[in-house]
């Protein structure tokens, strides 16, 4: 009887809970986030370039129209010459749509440097469930501002870049702000205002909004030789690589190939194989 039981019943596996899991989340596989930034190569502010927004526009669309397991969603951030963006969405969504920015022809001639700065894998939920375009509609400070820290390092940059487009994806989700067809939303960077203090009249930075990456560090990361280009991640993301050991020709591998624990445990002697008589 326990041995009927037990033939019947199923035991659940690991891809029972992770089925259930994206079934309590209403998603059909796991969702991504990458960010990353660039400048363009026309002198024309990209907030004015309607024919450079209509191709993002025209891309995202596309993919979630024909490509749609996971939808895009995130936000793009025009500043004058540069601009940020924060996309989500599958892995094969995301990775189909960098193809289509590369190959399509306004952006090619648009684009200059782009560079990744980070890429998350199985998130836990979206910052905003749309795709929409904003627009800086004044410029961070200047290098010659004390409120930039100079000579910082990379990670220094990327970690403000990060932290500032987080903020900014959940001050967009509390606040509703419009969907991708309406009017460009616009958002104000820091700027500066009079104010008295006890000591008399004194110059002070206001912060009208905390939630825009400084221009500088923005430069800073596209200038930097440590920062990934995005093409170069588009690229391996199709190639397999190749590892040296394919071409062991003796047994055992290299230690760092071979599990631990392998000649850890006692061997139990062969016994004698026969013969052919024996068979």
């Amino acid at each position: 009887m326990t041995a009927k039981l037990e033939k019947n019943t199923k035991q659940p596996s690991f891809l029972d809970a992770l089925l259930q899991n994206f079934n309590l989340h209403e998603r059909s596989t796991f969702v991504h986030r990458l960010i990353y930034i660039g400048n363009f190569v026309t002198n024309d502010p990209a907030p004015e370039d309607q024919p450079l927004i209509e191709a993002f526009r025209r891309c995202i669309k596309l993919i979630n129209e024909r490509y749609f397991d996971e939808k895009l969603s995130g936000f793009l951030l025009l500043y004058d010459q540069h601009f940020c963006h924060v996309l989500e969405g599958s892995e094969e969504s995301i990775i189909r749509f960098l193809t289509l920015m590369y190959e399509n022809e306004i952006l090619k001639m648009k684009l200059g440097t782009v560079k990744m700065v980070v890429v998350y894998h199985h998130l836990n939920q979206r910052l905003i469930e749309d795709w929409m375009v904003l627009v800086a509609t004044q410029s961070p400070y200047s290098d010659e501002d004390d409120s930039v820290k100079k000579d910082e390092s990379t990670n220094f940059y990327k970690k403000h870049c990060i932290d500032k487009l987080y903020h900014l994806g959940l001050s967009l989700r509390q606040n509703k702000m419009p969907e991708h067809e309406d009017p460009l939303s616009k958002l104000f960077t820091r700027r500066r205002l009079k104010s008295k203090s006890t000591s008399g009249n004194k110059e002070s930075v206001v912060k009208v909004s905390v939630f825009l990456p400084e221009l500088e560090y923005i430069k800073r990361l596209l200038e930097a030789l440590n920062v990934f280009d995005l093409n170069q991640y588009v690229e391996l993301y199709n190639k397999v690589p190749y590892l040296d050991a394919y071409e062991e020709m003796i047994w055992p591998l290299p230690c760092e190939y071979m599990p631990m624990h392998t000649f850890k445990k006692d061997a139990v002697p062969i016994g004698s194989l026969g013969t052919l008589g024996d068979i």
